[in-house]
């Protein structure tokens, strides 16, 4: 799959129609289950250099590539790791993160978002971020979301005890630059079907 042809624009509503489009669309591309094994490979691999102990990931929705297989196959992996999954607690606050695992029952939430019914407040210490759109612009990776400002808030309320951040994203959502905001939170890598930046 190619990266999109879109460039920086100052209208980030229509850029985020624009990236949307692009990978729902992506669902129906006949490659694009051998991207997502690709994808998930290298999250895998990422995940033990790192050695994290606890892993945020995301509940995946309008065509975001889906964590959870390969986090399943992590937690499996050894019996000390820990999943979590974010819980929106208010429109302008930082989101927490509650510990999830494989069968935990489920409750809606903010925009209809699966949270786990039970699960305890934990803190992460990587975070995967679902991205729409992403640039790296002078080795700096940058990330565009649905624009709540949910992520940059939560890692903002972290100070220097910020997780590592690892945005997840399909190529189509590449960009030559997103125009960086003072409020953008830079992440430490991105995964793609095409590896590890």
């Amino acid at each position: 799959m190619q990266h999109s042809s879109l460039s920086s624009q100052p209208d980030r509503r229509t850029l985020r129609r624009s990236l949307l489009a692009q990978r729902q669309a992506l669902e129906s591309d006949p490659g694009h289950a051998r991207c997502v094994a690709d994808l998930q490979r290298d999250l895998l691999a990422l995940l033990e250099r790192l050695r994290p102990r606890c892993v945020a990931l995301y509940w995946p929705m309008r065509g975001e590539f889906d964590p959870r297989p390969a986090i399943q196959d992590w937690l499996e992996a050894d019996a000390a790791r820990a999943a979590a999954l974010p819980d929106v607690t208010g429109p302008a606050l930082p989101m927490r993160f509650l510990a999830w695992a494989t069968g935990s029952a489920m409750v809606s939430r903010a925009y209809d978002i699966p949270v786990p019914k039970d699960g305890k407040p934990i803190v992460p210490d990587l975070i995967l971020l679902p991205c729409l759109g992403f640039s790296l612009e002078k080795g700096v990776r940058y990330r565009l979301g649905y624009g709540g400002g949910y992520y940059d808030r939560t890692l903002a309320a972290f100070g220097q005890a910020r997780p590592v951040c690892v945005g997840l994203a399909f190529e189509v959502g590449r960009l030559e630059s997103l125009g960086p905001q003072a409020h953008d939170a830079p992440m430490d890598h991105v995964v793609t079907e095409r590896g590890t930046f």
